[in-house]
């Protein structure tokens, strides 16, 4: 069946045109098991949007649209449950980029049609790949590439993760490696292969398990053994004081006894053994937090037995200025933006917010940047500060308008980048972009299905599937795309990733409710200088948009970057420093 594109998302695998309560219910429990079908869930989503009309949405037209979605609400808190109790697993999705990127060995993954998806550095140092779509011929030797092709086009039939085929390959410099290829799924659930570098390590434990499992002898072990570590029959058989036919003979026992025909497939039966049970004893570790010495983390006691967690960077002795986090990339800062702290004499204090890192929880959404505001004052009254600044990542602006609400003295200015704004108009639900839309319109209408929908999604990418998140978020934004998938800054928001949701999926219960929700009133009575610095290609909200917002606002001023989406912070984070020095010194 052709593919099809609707709303921007694409299905490659059939169209979707069951978008009933049964659809969305076996998605919900299905995702329990596989996060990739999240995409499929957000299509369905969308096309309940379609049906619904935005225009009826946006004027607050759409409870009775949305009623028949809340009455699955008990299915997808059972399946949220269910989730829970299964605990959080990470790095487990062999289809996944971060999956192929861990591995410091050549390791790819490939359509059918043998076109890569994607490839680690080591297969791009190692590899001879044909105009960087496919795996030249001339890699493989004694003609298996031909195998290879076969193998890849009849990989359907195969069960997922099993081992089907080892090839021997020349790498660049020459040298020889053994490559192995396997079943597995992508983000969306479509099935492709992964061609890895073999590599098992031969451990007595599991050697034991084997001969016990298939009642070999230790002649058959040892054999094994030679063949699995590469040392060779013929060095076997001097050890044992054996001609090479005797070992040979011993080998063809040792296959039938296997029912096997060639010393390829015993490597390919050993390690497909030793992957079910790694798997029977896995207790997948979560990923480590990163150590930064550049990067001062503190915990402040609030009222009630609460906790507010804050990180330091920049000068000891520098001017401080608040900053609010994203959703995306927390308190990452690149090593160019702790020069430009360095060279501004600027001292950032990096404030999580609650759900994030080792802030307390708030269990609801709504008061939560008032309160918010409170623990702030708490934090510039311990730390002797009187008055600053704040820098706000896309939702975290909303905060700091909280905070200049609230603290009118304390804050003297706000710089917003990507700037959240009230949602009043159809026009701007139009306007957004469908990931942004999709997320906007559960959390606004059909909240009772939120949390596992943001537990789905923090699901797929504890499973590996982070920059594929990515990949759907921001489709229609190449230029945040290009940020987030550049090397340096992909790596270290992968590194704080286990930071900011140490508490699991709650903040984005606050976080999109809040976003949706009618928080204009936290404007009133911001009279601070406020900087909006915007894309042009801002996916959530529009140059123009903005500019109709600030226009009855004196005290807004706006900037807009072209060629830019909603990161302007990571992408123009000079221009960024450089507006809160101005700003500064207009107040002075």
């Amino acid at each position: 069946m052709a593919t099809r594109q609707r709303n921007g998302l694409v299905n490659n695998q059939h169209d979707i045109t069951d978008t009933s309560n049964e659809a969305l219910i076996d998605i919900a429990y299905s995702l329990v098991v596989e996060p990739h079908r999240l995409r499929m869930f957000t299509q369905i989503i969308l096309d309940r949007l379609e049906v619904t009309h935005l225009n009826q949405v946006a004027d607050g037209n759409a409870d009775e649209k949305t009623e028949d979605i809340n009455e699955i609400a008990n299915h997808f808190s059972r399946a949220a449950n269910l989730l829970d109790r299964q605990g959080r697993q990470f790095l487990f999705a062999t289809g996944s980029r971060r999956y192929v990127d861990l591995d410091n060995r050549p390791c790819l993954l490939l359509q059918q049609n043998g076109t890569i998806l994607h490839r680690n550095q080591a297969a791009i140092d190692g590899l001879c790949i044909a105009d960087h779509k496919r795996l030249s011929s001339t890699s493989f030797r004694d003609g298996q590439y031909g195998i290879f092709r076969d193998n890849l086009t009849s990989i359907k039939k195969f069960e997922n993760d099993q081992l089907i085929a080892i090839y021997d390959l020349i790498l660049l410099d020459g040298s020889p490696v053994k490559m192995a290829l396997s079943k597995t799924i992508d983000y969306t659930g479509k099935v492709i292969g992964r061609l890895y570098t073999l590599h098992i390590k031969w451990q007595p434990e599991m050697a034991r398990q084997f001969q016990e499992g298939f009642n070999l002898t230790a002649v058959d072990l040892a054999i094994t053994e030679a063949i699995v570590t590469g040392r060779g029959l013929r060095a076997l058989a001097e050890d044992r004081n054996r001609s090479i036919g005797t070992v040979r003979n011993q080998l063809k026992t040792l296959l039938a006894k296997l029912e096997l025909n060639s010393q390829s497939e015993l490597i390919c039966f050993l390690s497909g053994f030793m992957n079910i049970k790694r798997k029977e004893k896995a207790n997948i570790i979560k990923p480590g937090l990163p150590v930064e010495p550049w990067r001062d983390v503190a915990i402040l006691d609030l009222p009630d037995s609460r906790k507010m967690q804050y990180e330091l960077a920049g000068p000891v002795n520098g001017r401080p200025v608040l900053y609010f986090h994203a959703l995306i990339g927390g308190t990452v800062l690149t090593p160019s933006m702790r020069a430009e702290l360095d060279a501004r004499r600027i001292r950032l204090i990096m404030v999580w917010r609650p759900n994030f890192a080792g802030t307390s929880s708030e269990s609801k959404w709504k008061g939560a940047a008032q309160r918010f505001a409170a623990d702030v004052l708490c934090l510039l009254e311990y730390l002797k500060i009187e008055k600053c600044q704040i820098l706000a990542n896309i939702t975290g602006s909303i905060y700091a308008y909280a905070c200049a609400q609230k603290l009118p003295n304390r804050i003297s200015g706000i710089i917003n980048c990507g700037s959240c704004i009230p949602i009043v108009s159809h026009e701007q639900y139009k306007a957004m972009m469908p990931a942004f839309r999709v997320s906007v319109y559960m959390a606004r209408y059909a909240p009772k299905l939120l949390p596992m929908f943001v537990k789905g999604a923090l699901a797929k990418i504890d499973a590996g599937f982070d920059e594929e998140v990515i990949l759907d978020q921001f489709e229609h934004s190449p230029h945040d795309m290009d940020m987030l998938l550049r090397t340096e800054l992909k790596e270290l928001i992968r590194a704080s990733y286990a930071r900011y949701t140490s508490a699991g999926y709650l903040m984005y219960s606050i976080d999109l409710p809040l976003v949706a929700s009618k928080w204009g009133g936290l404007l009133e009575g911001v009279h601070c200088p406020v900087t909006l610095m915007h894309g042009s290609e801002d996916p959530a909200f529009g140059a123009t948009t903005l500019r109709d917002f600030c226009q009855d606002r004196d005290n807004f001023t706006f900037e807009v970057f072209d060629r830019t989406g909603q990161l302007v912070f990571f992408q123009h984070s000079k221009e960024v420093f450089a507006a809160l020095d101005a700003q500064n010194e207009y107040l002075q």
